[in-house]
């Protein structure tokens, strides 16, 4: 799993019906993360503390709809380590267990785009522009931190690929370029990363249970129409192997 999370950055499996202390023990069996509890202190922001699923603290509860925490609107594209403090070692716990509880009778997809095929199609000139730059990403919701300088570019340690971050949500700004500039950059970004050869459509199904590594890959779920729940479980946690390299 983990050699997969590294090259192919997202793992699905379908029909689970696993407990969460079964979700947590498949976790620990890749990696023994001391930052993934709802109770910690950085890694877990604004309205997740108090979300954690009522029989293991380990998992948040992500709720969506009428009522949920992200209501039913558009969720721009993100990955979830851009914004987040990395002043532990291990970085922020990128490797997220998501797994499919309650959906609504028509299920929302979550889209996902590889930020690795993002670095190797941009174009040269934008590419030697932007290789060794600061970008700057805010977090557009309460937290205990506040903004984060990140390298735009790291590197995948297991592969030795660049990752070009495509973390519209929380990207804001750029080292080196005036606030015109730098939206233009990240209009074309975004365009290159959700060309439809580089997106993929996860249609979700109760059971599902998904492994992502946000270092490598982004999010996007769409905007929905319902009044039913859609609640997963969410499990976030670091695999020493897959820490990034900054250039």
């Amino acid at each position: 799993v983990i050699n997969l999370l590294a090259t192919e950055k997202l793992v699905v499996f379908r029909g689970h019906t696993g407990t969460p202390a079964e979700v947590v023990a498949f976790a620990e069996l890749l990696a023994n993360a001391e930052s993934w509890s709802a109770d910690d202190d950085g890694m877990v922001g604004n309205f997740e503390r108090k979300l954690h699923h009522p029989d293991n603290k380990k998992i948040t509860m992500v709720r969506n709809g009428r009522d949920g925490v992200l209501g039913t609107k558009e969720v721009s594209w993100h990955n979830d380590v851009a914004h987040r403090p990395w002043y532990r070692e291990g970085g922020t716990c990128p490797t997220r267990i998501l797994y499919a509880e309650i959906l609504p009778s028509i299920p929302t997809p979550t889209l996902w785009c590889d930020q690795e095929w993002l670095y190797d199609n941009c174009p040269l000139d934008l590419r030697d522009a932007i290789e060794n730059k600061q970008a700057k990403y805010i977090a557009p919701y309460e937290t205990a931190w506040e903004t984060h300088m990140r390298p735009l570019v790291i590197t995948n340690p297991n592969t030795g690929r660049k990752a070009l971050s495509a973390s519209i949500l929380f990207f804001l700004g750029l080292e080196g370029f005036t606030p015109s500039e730098f939206f233009t950059i990240k209009k074309k970004l975004l365009e290159i990363a959700t060309r439809p050869e580089n997106v993929i459509t996860h249609q979700w199904q109760v059971g599902d249970l998904v492994i992502n590594n946000n270092y490598s890959i982004s999010h996007h779920r769409p905007e929905f129409n319902t009044e039913e729940d859609r609640v997963l479980w969410r499990l976030t946690f670091q695999i020493p192997e897959l820490i990034p390299k900054f250039d």
